[in-house]
């Protein structure tokens, strides 16, 4: 195996844990995931978003993203991390 291998697997691994917590946390509803007033990648330009611009966050795209696109990067990524291992 090479060395960025291990690394790739770890990174993909990890991913594929923080999708099964935002798809557990959004489970209990769109109530529970309110937010306050408060996307290089989608995901980057998301968390700039949110970790900077947050006043600015359409909670509607942010909900969008967790219930749709979150999933189905889990299942792009899960699929990926059994090619590699």
């Amino acid at each position: 195996m090479s060395k960025g291998r291990p690394a790739a697997i770890a990174r993909l691994r990890h991913m594929v844990e923080a999708t099964h917590a935002i798809i557990s946390y959004t489970t209990r509803g769109r109530d529970a995931f309110a937010l306050p007033d408060v996307e290089r990648s989608p995901i980057a330009r998301m968390r700039d978003q949110v970790a900077h611009h947050y006043w600015a966050t359409d909670r509607e795209i942010v909900w969008a993203t967790a219930t749709v696109a979150v999933p189905e990067l889990c299942d792009a990524l899960t699929a990926a991390l059994e090619r590699l291992t």
